[in-house]
């Protein structure tokens, strides 16, 4: 959700006028958005953290955690 935000924020296009064209651009742009690094970050936080809880937890309880994590990422991105 925050990628599209930085994303959003960094491309020149609107969203009716995107052609789907490639903007080589856009990549150094978005490295110097913050949202989007930050949200990099904790996407490989959030790796890791998995790796470790693969490593001491039961697969069923990480798979569990995962799932909840997908669920309330869905509810405050519709939000």
């Amino acid at each position: 959700m925050i990628q599209a935000v930085a994303v959003r924020a960094a491309s020149h296009k609107s969203a009716v006028n995107a052609s789907g064209g490639l903007d080589p651009g856009l990549v150094v742009r978005l490295l110097h958005q913050w949202r989007f690094v930050a949200s990099i970050c904790l996407d490989a936080l959030g790796f890791v953290a998995q790796l470790i809880a693969l490593q001491r937890l039961p697969l069923f309880a990480v798979q569990a955690f995962v799932a909840a994590n997908l669920a309330v990422t869905a509810v405050v991105a519709s939000w």
